[in-house]
């Protein structure tokens, strides 16, 4: 860790994005060029773990997906990310997917939610969270 002289800003060097939470609690009443004290420090914690589980159907035309998320309240949203074959690239889905509330007896913070599309093509599927941070393995499911 480092300070810089001229905007007493710290950077924790090597730390990948998002993997801490970091939280500075500033040097308050001393000059840039002062000694460290106690309250010139760092509280570092693991940032919070987010877990997307799916799995996928088919029955005719119509492509189901269940998915489990630990770690998000309920009502918050996912995306799904689509590949149909030709395509080199995932696209976004239309809609955002609403987290269900935990079923009975489950843990707070582990939500669920289903997913369906129309198509009689192989599809490829994977969930995000709305920011990218957090997603979900992929699903193949075959052609009709």
């Amino acid at each position: 860790m480092y300070r810089s002289m001229t905007t007493g800003r710290r950077m924790l060097a090597g730390v990948a994005a998002g993997a801490l939470a970091l939280t500075m609690i500033p040097l308050v009443g001393a000059a840039a060029s002062s000694a460290a004290t106690p309250a010139d420090s760092a509280i570092i914690s693991p940032a919070e773990d987010i877990t997307i589980v799916i799995s996928g159907s088919r029955d005719g035309r119509e492509v189901m997906v269940e998915g489990g998320v630990s770690g998000m309240e309920a009502y918050a949203q996912v995306r799904p990310m689509i590949k149909l074959p030709g395509e080199t690239v995932y696209t976004t889905g239309r809609d955002y997917v609403d987290l269900l509330p935990p079923p009975d007896g489950a843990a707070a913070g582990d939500t669920q939610f289903n997913w369906q599309r129309k198509t009689n093509k192989k599809i490829y599927v994977y969930f995000r969270t709305i920011n990218g941070e957090f997603q979900s393995k992929r699903v193949i499911i075959a052609a009709r």
